[in-house]
């Protein structure tokens, strides 16, 4: 393969991890900025509502499970995401409802949705990281001798 070829498929690979590292950085940030956003939301206008748990769909050991509640007064099931690990389904819960968008709702004393915000944000130090490594233009290498000075340019 000559040295065009190379340096072309190179370049190919650089804005690729470039391209990629944008995309990503771009879907974890909307990621933590929407969970802070709801957190923001509900601390502002959120209602304290009580529901039932309707269904559990339980997850890995430490990460979040979701939650689907009905709440009465809010107009129907609502699906949230909570660290708790040890509720049933029929169980009567405390829930925070957003009365202007009722699909935004947290259970009550569930706090700072931390590991939707920080997680996602250490992921993007993974991509900044592997971005600054693998997305840069190789430096030239300078010529080995003399001759290649010559056929280069002026005489």
């Amino acid at each position: 393969m000559d040295a065009r070829r190379v340096g072309s498929l190179r370049w190919y690979g650089v804005l690729l991890v470039r391209v990629a590292g944008l995309v990503l950085t771009a879907a974890v940030l909307q990621t933590a900025a929407a969970a802070a956003w709801d957190d923001h939301v509900l601390g502002v206008r959120g209602q304290l509502d009580r529901a039932t748990v309707v269904a559990v769909r339980h997850t890995a050991p430490g990460r979040a499970d979701k939650v689907e509640v009905d709440t009465a007064r809010f107009g129907g099931p609502v699906r949230v995401i909570t660290p708790r690990k040890n509720l049933g389904v029929g169980e009567a819960v405390d829930v925070v409802v957003d009365p202007l968008d009722p699909a935004r709702a947290a259970l009550a004393g569930d706090g700072w949705p931390w590991r939707q915000i920080v997680l996602p944000l250490t992921g993007l130090l993974v991509v900044a990281v592997l971005v600054g490594r693998y997305g840069r233009w190789p430096e030239p290498e300078p010529p080995a001798d003399t001759d290649e000075l010559v056929r280069g340019g002026a005489t």
